[in-house]
């Protein structure tokens, strides 16, 4: 997951929740949450996380390496973040 907690802090709260619970069971597949950097860091379109490998673009984004599969701001929810561990 990347995250920018001081541009989005309820946001990126919520998300590392719902990591922490999905992630945190027995037997789940790891998981590495990743910070952007300050709000200045993160607009700055030189930002490492905006270019290859990452190519993130909105924050908080979760990211499937195996497959480049993401689940992005608003679309990262319990429901969908079990499915998308699950695939």
């Amino acid at each position: 997951m990347h995250c920018n907690a001081p541009r989005t802090l309820q946001d990126c709260r919520d998300v590392e929740s719902l990591v922490a619970q999905v992630f945190g069971q027995e037997g789940a597949p790891s998981a590495l949450i990743v910070y952007v950097g300050q709000r200045s860091e993160w607009k700055d379109g030189a930002n490492s996380f905006r270019a290859t490998p990452w190519n993130i673009n909105a924050i908080p984004t979760v990211v499937r390496r195996k497959d480049d599969a993401r689940l992005v701001e608003a679309g990262i929810t319990d429901a969908a973040l079990k499915e998308f561990v699950s695939a």
